[in-house]
């Protein structure tokens, strides 16, 4: 004759350590956030505008690439112009 098991599942009572434990609560910084992308978008934009490569290659990391249409990938920053 076979046993049979029944299976209960757990209690899941707030006396748990698992239920227990609350995730700190974080300040709301979305304002300040907010604030620090249009602060570089705005530096970004004022960049472009002098049309200065000194002022814009700031805006890239070392390593970036940029693809555009019907041209060769361009990686890095490397001068653009003879020095």
């Amino acid at each position: 004759m076979q046993k049979r098991y029944s299976v209960r599942p757990r209690s899941r009572s707030r006396s748990s350590s698992w239920a227990a434990a609350k995730p700190a609560a974080r300040p709301d910084n979305r304002a300040v956030d907010a604030k620090a992308i249009r602060d570089v978008e705005t530096a970004w934009v004022q960049s472009y505008t002098t049309k200065d490569v000194d002022k814009i290659a700031p805006n890239y990391a070392d390593d970036a690439s940029l693809f555009m249409p019907d041209a060769p990938v361009i990686t890095g920053l490397r001068p653009s112009r003879p020095r």
